[in-house]
């Protein structure tokens, strides 16, 4: 009689573990498909903005050995847009330009040519000093990295989104 009771119950553990495995395959398994084609779909987004239009790497793989800084000669000192406080500000900025040596254009842009980015150096100040001077000084102070950026995206539209650019910075950035 206890023979046949152990039965029973390893019959009954069994019937359970089926139900559970039942319940497993049928709620667990798909939820992880989903999860696994919405890693799939950020990864190919993620992939997107690592190349440009033309399925290229982006310019942000550019070696260091590869980059060939320019500071502009010049240190600006640019109005500030009044901001909260109604007080008059300045930025006094000096600009470093980071250019790419293994683009097709930079034998074009090279500092030491006559034709090169040192030509264009008051143009790019220019641009440079209006971008800065459309922002408050609390907004430079708060984010100095999107008011970078933009100054990047300026300098390269000037020089008609070449790679050749490859960075804009500042060597010297008070706010006052």
């Amino acid at each position: 009689m206890k023979r046949n009771l152990i039965s029973v119950i390893i019959l009954a553990f069994s019937i359970i573990n089926f139900i559970l495995l039942a319940v497993i395959v049928f709620t667990v398994v798909p939820t992880n498909k989903k999860t696994a084609n919405l890693i799939t779909d950020i990864a190919s987004i993620i992939n997107l903005t690592l190349e440009n239009g033309n399925g290229e790497a982006a310019t942000g793989t550019v070696a260091i050995s590869d980059i060939s800084p320019y500071e502009l000669a010049n240190e600006n000192t640019v109005t500030l847009k009044t901001g909260e406080d109604g007080q008059v500000h300045y930025a006094v900025i000096k600009v470093m330009i980071s250019m790419n040596t293994t683009s097709e254009d930079y034998k074009t842009y090279d500092p030491s040519a006559e034709t090169g980015i040192g030509s264009k150096s008051s143009i790019i100040e220019s641009t440079v000093q209006d971008i800065v001077g459309s922002h408050s000084y609390e907004e430079c102070a708060a984010n100095k990295e999107a008011v970078r950026q933009e100054c990047v995206e300026a300098v390269k539209k000037l020089f008609n989104n070449s790679d050749v650019i490859y960075d804009v910075s500042f060597s010297k950035w008070v706010l006052s």
